[in-house]
């Protein structure tokens, strides 16, 4: 969890390299408290996720300006930009919990694309036969313990 309301939470998923995960995760948390800070608001799955894919870019050598208005999180407090030399090894999906049940999930991969929204998506080892499971098991009327079920399987 990366952020939280009393209507909603802000998570993330990794599956890739867990010390990038970790990194991402850390920069993402802040942006979150930042934005939280300055509009008394949890930010939209949206734009965390595009918050994502802009260090993924940067750590690739490219977007080096951010144009949207929002806080760069690569900048250290003394002024410096973060930099690790080689591109994030993380597929991130950022899910945002609404309190009402409804759930807005993005992917991030490490070339910086940024999903449409997603329904479910299968990550990690295995997602090859995991991904033809869920085309073979997923319903638009599942329930949450149908999709618990699809999800442990």
């Amino acid at each position: 969890v990366i952020g939280q309301s009393e209507d909603c939470k802000l998570a993330t998923i990794g599956s890739g390299l867990a010390g990038d995960a970790a990194f991402l995760n850390k920069l993402l948390r802040k942006d979150v408290m930042h934005t939280w800070e300055r509009y008394d608001a949890i930010p939209d799955c949206t734009r965390v996720a595009h918050t994502a894919s802009r260090v993924m870019l940067a750590f690739m050598g490219y977007g080096d300006e951010i144009l949207d208005g929002s806080r760069d999180v690569l900048l250290e407090d003394n002024g410096d930009r973060i930099s690790i030399g080689r591109p994030l090894g993380v597929n991130m999906i950022i899910a945002k919990l609404y309190s009402s049940g409804d759930v807005e999930m993005r992917l991030v991969e490490p070339s910086g694309v940024v999903s449409d929204e997603l329904v479910g998506r299968v990550l990690g080892r295995g997602s090859k036969k995991g991904t033809e499971l869920l085309k073979q098991r997923w319903r638009e009327s599942c329930d949450a313990a149908e999709i618990e079920d699809i999800s442990v399987a």
